[in-house]
């Protein structure tokens, strides 16, 4: 056989061979056709079924589909054609679901019409300049994800009656506007259009998308875009990519209900006052604008995003800030970059900021300076004694009986309920200090647990973190202060705190509490409870019978 794969024109690699010689006779003669033709076959993999091997998945290179000849592969699943020519063929893979053309030059396309259960299309960097029947596509009734990338495309496609698509991405072509996405119909399921690195200018007000009632991705980042303006209302886009573009100028994000932020990141917004609003957004959290020509800040127009929570301008050589009174306390402001902005403008900034109450820091601490309210954001009164209050940007404190007691924070746990042992240990724990110590010990040391930590509970917004500390605390009220529902650092001090102001409570089960976890909590809360000498509130008589 090996002397036979020799007088071949074409080319097979080695690891293709070595399956090649597996193949069944009928295969087997398609194959050498093929590789008779002077084409090259890069990857062959066969599978046993129904008493023979047969060809799973093929990779073919460098071959003319020129003459009217059929290619049968009841088996195969996953077919690459590369730097092919497709003029006359037909291909029967009645099973085939992944098919991906690169380099090759396509005449027509009718072909696709047998793959009947075809999943993902790919066509990347391809000739479709003489190709026909791009209607072929829409046969496809259980194509999943449709990628055509850099085939020089001006216009989207006809694209009808595609059920199953969820995924089309266009990226790297011509496309100019997105009138043409008027071209997709009766997609129902499309969650996600790419149209990345083509050259957009108009957006049509986003009109030409309205009737995909499910998209939710649009990724429009690196075109000619100048103007962000949206006419038409999309409730169920939510997430929408937009760096590198031209922009200057925003409008409509109230007909973006499910977005919750906005990256302009690299584009030519030169004045807050271009993101213009006639209508209140409550919707918004975010708008960045790293590296535009942003110079003054004038919060004027942030009066209608009421629940703004950051904005970010690294890159910007701000020199100015005006109008905060518009802008919403909980909010912060990062990135004024000192690679941008001189020590003289910054304290120039520094001293704006100061004048509405904001406080703008951190510029020289390796840090950009960050822009955030100096007063009360949020006040929730847990009982007579306890009281969290919220200061922007993210600093959440308690206070006891009036005066301020500590600074929240919080060792947030990510339990993977999915893993069976995991979940089972987890239901033996029985205190907030066990459950630090079981999943810490999944980690190589404890720095690196709370920087992982650290690092999700960064991804939670300034409200969510307040409402976190204050269900915790208020939970722990309402059960007579158990000190297993608190970390031990904060449970024990702040019992000792409460029982000093007069709480009742906090009275009769201070002692109680030290004493049960002395004797039943683990090693690390009886080293706490010594170091911190809580020991002390007993008398010798008790402190015999906590030993005994």
């Amino acid at each position: 056989m090996r002397g036979t794969i020799l007088r071949f024109q074409g080319v097979i690699t080695p690891s293709a061979k070595k399956e090649f010689v597996k193949l069944g006779e009928t295969e087997k003669r398609q194959i050498e056709a093929i590789l008779d033709a002077k084409g090259t076959i890069s990857f062959l993999g066969v599978k046993w079924f129904h008493g023979n091997f047969h060809l799973k998945f093929l990779t073919i290179e460098n071959y003319i589909f020129e003459t009217p000849k059929d290619f049968l592969f009841p088996y195969l699943e996953d077919l690459s054609i590369w730097n092919c020519q497709l003029k006359q063929t037909r291909i029967l893979a009645p099973n085939l679901r992944e098919l991906d053309f690169y380099g090759s030059k396509l005449f027509n396309l009718s072909f696709l019409k047998e793959f009947k259960i075809l999943r993902n299309l790919t066509v990347l960097n391809c000739d479709l300049s003489n190709s026909s029947n791009f209607f072929a596509i829409s046969c496809l009734k259980n194509l999943k994800e449709l990628n055509i990338k850099k085939c020089n495309l001006t216009s989207v496609p006809p694209l009808e009656n595609l059920p199953q698509l969820e995924r089309l991405h266009l990226s790297r072509n011509r496309i100019k506007s997105l009138k043409s996405m008027e071209n997709v119909q009766n997609c129902e399921s499309l969650r996600e259009i790419s149209l990345q690195h083509n050259e957009i200018v108009d957006l049509c007000g986003f009109e030409p998308l309205v009737h995909l009632k499910g998209l939710r991705v649009l990724r429009l980042n690196n075109n000619c875009i100048n103007k962000f303006e949206i006419t038409a209302h999309l409730p169920n886009l939510s997430s929408i990519y937009l760096v590198h573009n031209e922009i200057s100028s925003v409008s409509g994000l109230w007909n973006l209900p499910s977005s919750k932020g906005f990256n302009f990141e690299y584009n030519k917004i030169s004045s807050l006052l271009n993101i213009r609003s006639t209508k209140k957004v409550p919707h918004v959290r975010g708008l960045y604008f790293g590296n535009n020509h942003l110079k003054s800040l004038d919060f004027t127009t942030m009066e209608n995003f009421p629940n703004i929570e950051e904005i970010e301008v690294p890159g910007n050589q701000i020199t100015r800030i005006a109008e905060l009174d518009a802008l919403p306390r909980k909010a912060a402001v990062s990135g004024f970059n000192p690679d941008f902005i001189n020590r003289d403008t910054f304290f120039g900034l520094k001293s704006q900021a100061r004048s509405f109450g904001w406080v703008l820091d951190n510029f020289f601490d390796s840090k950009p300076g960050t822009l955030y309210f100096a007063g009360l954001v949020l006040v929730y009164k847990i009982n007579g004694f306890i009281e969290i209050r919220l200061y922007a940007p993210r600093r959440v404190e308690l206070f006891v009986n009036g005066k301020r007691f500590a600074q929240c924070r919080f060792l947030l746990l990510n339990v993977d309920i999915t893993n069976v042992d995991i979940a089972s240990e987890a239901k033996q724990i029985h205190s907030i200090d066990e459950a630090e110590k079981f999943f810490a010990n999944r980690y190589p040391d404890q720095k690196e647990f709370e920087k992982y930590s650290r690092k999700i509970a960064a991804q939670i917004s300034p409200k969510e973190i307040f409402w976190a500390h204050a269900s915790n605390i208020q939970v722990w009220a309402e059960h007579d202060y158990d000190t297993k529902l608190l970390h031990r650092t904060l449970a024990f001090p702040l019992l000792r705190e409460l029982t000093i102001a007069g709480d009742p409570i906090a009275k009769r089960v201070f002692k109680r509490e030290i004493a049960r976890r002395f004797e039943n909590g683990d090693s690390t809360v009886r080293k706490f409870l010594k170091k911190g000498n809580y020991l002390s509130f007993f008398t010798k008589d008790e402190l015999d019978a906590i030993y005994l």
